[in-house]
């Protein structure tokens, strides 16, 4: 793997070092508020002066924690991907996951 850009795909870090798969093919807007991740907070709330817009790559976590739930990261350390190749002999498709160093495993779905 020798491109590290954040892309669809991408096994990457955000800025709390939580692991996740990149799932959107550019960054997108996304709101966050620390405020509303508190118990009993209004979420969403269009007046909040907490809530920030901005544009971010988005996916899922691949913690064992929040597995699954919302990732999103606005500079992702990306540190591996997926990767869809095909067999030159017998042209069936198969997924590879590739990591920096040139870590290699065959993902069988």
């Amino acid at each position: 793997m020798e491109n590290f850009e954040p892309r669809r795909g991408a096994f990457a870090f955000n800025s709390l070092r939580e692991l996740g798969l990149i799932t959107s093919e550019t960054s997108t807007f996304t709101k966050k508020c620390l405020m509303h991740e508190q118990p009993g907070a209004e979420e969403n709330s269009p007046h909040c002066p907490y809530c920030q817009q901005y544009l971010a790559w988005v996916g899922i976590h691949l913690s064992p924690e929040k597995f699954g739930q919302p990732w999103s990261s606005i500079s992702p350390r990306v540190v591996g991907e997926i990767r869809q190749e095909v067999d030159s002999k017998t042209r069936e498709q198969f997924f590879v996951v590739e990591g920096r160093r040139y870590g290699r495993a065959l993902l069988e779905l």
